[in-house]
């Protein structure tokens, strides 16, 4: 079996209540400056109970708090109330979250040092101690007395099954019964729809609980310290109307002191009244004003669950200075003449009012519902009354016009709102550049209008202002040599010249990383520079200066043409001019020149070129000038497939027609060509040819009709 040890702390109780310390930690909110009278009376009660004879017994001293006041948004989903512990209700090891737990057995608590309670160890068998309780003597309008709660533990979950540290706590009620005799110390704390004592070992998920739908499992939690808690529960008992009963709240350790539980009880829940009132406004300073053209409020009434089989109705009245269909309005499908009515299997109506904007200025007007309602036996009257207040209008000044010098100078604007409705203190404040706030900092670059927008509370009533921030600057303009092109090593001088904007530049060229006006440069190939230009406030223009290189390239073609005649054909890349010097001391100024030789023979031809900028580019070619007609023939082949001299042919110039015969030594034609470019591979028609000596007959044609024949040896050597 677990056991847990403890230390325990003997402490003066003191007579009075002393917490007076107020504590928000995450959501949880703890105020402890509430007396126990305080926390019942404007807390705990709600509707159709009178409280009397409050006592609290715990811990209360100026640094242990077993009971306290909580609010805030935590995951119990009760929205406030009053919680009792075993331990503190503030401080690390109070009910505040965030749990710290991320598995089962981390717990934190603290031993208050205060004794048990006699009750809670008789009805539970186990010795008790640091119990808080709270009880008090009380009158119910009603035939129920109910309220919510939940309970939570630090036992959970590990000390849920099978152990004897389960904390204990219960609502015990006295009095008389309405089916007979009188209820005495009743515990009214049960798991719904049983008889069965709400506790650690009745709701759980670790496996010995039936009602595990009750439980909520926090370890890791973000709002709550404890561990596990049960989901928000409702004690009710059947009352007499108008009798006296006594009840006493009670929560106590057991065994030890440490690993606390608490109970949360929810704020106005403790009711009886067969009907109960509740009314809530849309928005307000107090709970009791709404406004003309905006304001909205609405009452509800709901009668106890017991009693929805059968129809009931609550009469009603409308009195007040404001009228009912000119200052307001009320609207509700449960109205039925001077009656509200509760249909059959209807536990709640609800009565909406909404102030009319009659745009007149009035004095402060009201209206009250009454309403009568049945309580033991009698009717009694509940006023309600609403005040309507006239609206003034709402406007809002904004700053007064701003000039500056730089574009995206930070300017504080400013705008003040006035009128409408604003109770809660929060104007809405919207500015056309997506800003909101009454305070806003811009950064315009260029003259610019603000308009500042204000809705106030409700949200009906709108106002407007402009403010304009005038931008006194004029953009740096920027002069700059044009692009340029120079010749392969030259240098190319680059300037830029800036005007306007806020005097005082500064020069960044890239890539040269120059911080000069003008700079020189000499690229090996086309580039971009690009100078940025800073001003005096801080503002950068740039602009882009490309050098290109002329690629000027010599090249040049020829074709041999009859008599001599060489046709040229320029092929230079970026040329605008030629120079031709053709190697038989003449030259030429055409760019394709036609150039006839005195005789054939070996030329060096000479091409420069130049073009618009003066970049130029020489180039030779070495020329060979044939006859019009030209061939021969060689007199030996080796046909031996070395890639060498393996074919017989004549080769020449000017040939139009051609045709080789090839004889063996006894004159027989051994080979036949009539393409200059198919010539004799030593073979005939039996094989490959002998070595030996062989006739050879050409008879070439050229292209001006003149032909001539040819007879020679050739010698087949293998």
């Amino acid at each position: 079996m677990p056991t847990k040890y403890k230390l325990q702390f003997v402490l003066i109780r003191i007579a009075v209540f002393v917490c007076t310390t107020s504590v928000s930690f995450a959501q949880l909110i703890i105020d402890t400056t509430l007396t126990p009278q305080q926390l019942v009376q404007n807390v705990l009660l709600g509707s159709g109970v009178t409280a009397s004879n409050i006592k609290f017994t715990g811990a209360h001293h100026d640094t242990i708090c077993a009971i306290a006041k909580f609010s805030g948004s935590t995951n119990i989903n009760l929205p406030g109330g009053v919680i009792m512990t075993t331990g503190t209700t503030t401080g690390k090891n109070g009910p505040q979250g965030p749990n710290p737990s991320t598995t089962a057995g981390g717990s934190t608590g603290i031993d208050n040092g205060e004794p048990g309670d006699s009750l809670l160890s008789s009805i539970y068998s186990n010795t008790s101690l640091n119990a808080a309780v709270l009880e008090f003597d009380f009158i119910p309008t009603g035939d129920s007395i109910n309220f919510h709660y939940v309970f939570g533990s630090e036992e959970y979950p590990e000390y849920a099954c099978g152990t004897n540290f389960n904390d204990i706590f219960g609502f015990f009620i006295s009095g008389p019964n309405p089916l007979g005799g009188n209820y005495v110390s009743k515990n009214i704390a049960l798991i719904p729809a049983t008889s069965l004592p709400v506790s650690i070992k009745s709701i759980n998920n670790a496996g010995c609980s039936n009602y595990s739908k009750y439980y909520v499992d926090n370890i890791g939690g973000q709002t709550i310290q404890y561990d596990g808690f049960t989901t928000p529960l409702t004690a009710i008992a059947p009352v007499v109307c108008g009798a006296s009963y006594h009840i006493k709240l009670a929560i106590a350790d057991v065994s030890d002191g440490l690993f606390d539980s608490g109970v949360f009880l929810e704020a106005g829940s403790f009711s009886s009244s067969n009907i109960a009132v509740n009314k809530a406004l849309s928005f307000n300073g107090n709970d009791t004003t709404i406004f003309e053209g905006c304001g909205h409020t609405y009452v509800t009434l709901k009668r106890n669950a017991n009693a929805i089989s059968k129809a009931d109705s609550v009469g009603y009245a409308l009195s007040g200075t404001a009228l009912n269909g000119f200052d307001f309005t009320v609207t509700s499908p449960s109205i039925s003449g001077p009656s509200i009515v509760f249909p059959v299997g209807v536990d709640s109506v609800r009565l909406d009012f909404n102030a009319l904007q009659d745009n007149s200025a009035e004095a402060l007007e009201y209206f009250t519902l009454t309403l009568f309602i049945k309580q033991c036996n009698k009717v009694v009257q509940n006023d309600i009354t609403i005040y309507i207040a006239n609206v003034t209008p709402l406007t809002v000044v904004a700053n007064n016009d701003t000039t500056i010098n730089c574009p995206n100078q930070p300017v504080m604007l400013s705008a003040t709102a006035n009128g409408g409705i604003n109770t809660l203190g929060n104007y809405v404040y919207s500015w056309s550049n997506g800003s909101s706030g009454n305070n806003v900092s811009v950064n315009p670059n260029a003259t610019t209008q603000y308009i500042i927008s204000v809705k106030d509370t409700c949200g009906t009533y709108v106002a407007t202002d402009t403010v304009n921030v005038f931008v006194n600057y004029i953009p740096v303009q920027l002069n700059s040599s044009g692009n340029v092109e120079i010749c392969h090593g030259n240098s190319a001088a680059l300037a830029v010249t800036a005007s306007l904007g806020r005097p005082g530049y500064t020069y960044n060229w890239f890539p040269t990383n120059d911080t000069v006006q003008n700079i020189l440069v000499t690229p090996a190939s086309t580039s971009t520079y690009t100078v940025s230009v800073k001003d005096m406030c801080n503002q950068i223009f740039t602009r882009t200066i490309t050098v290109r290189i002329a690629e000027t390239k010599a090249d040049f073609d020829w074709g041999l043409a009859h008599d001599l005649q060489v046709n040229f054909t320029n092929t230079s890349v970026e040329a605008d001019s030629a120079v031709w010097f053709f190697g038989d001391s003449t030259f030429s100024k055409e760019y394709n020149p036609v150039h006839i030789y005195p005789d054939s023979g070996t030329y060096i031809v000479t091409l420069i070129v130049t073009n618009t900028i003066g970049c130029s580019d020489t180039i030779q070619h070495t020329l060979f000038v044939l006859p019009d007609l030209y061939f021969y023939f060689p007199n030996s082949f080796t046909p031996n497939s070395d890639g060498y001299n393996d074919v017989f042919k004549g080769v020449g110039h000017g040939i139009k027609n051609y045709s080789m015969k090839i004889y063996d030594r006894w004159g027989n034609v051994i080979f036949t060509s009539n393409d200059a470019s198919v010539g004799w591979d030593g073979r005939t028609k039996h094989g490959k040819a002998e070595m030996n000596s062989y006739v050879c007959i050409f008879d070439v044609e050229d292209f001006f009709g003149h032909s001539f024949h040819r007879m020679g040896n050739i010698m087949l050597i293998r």
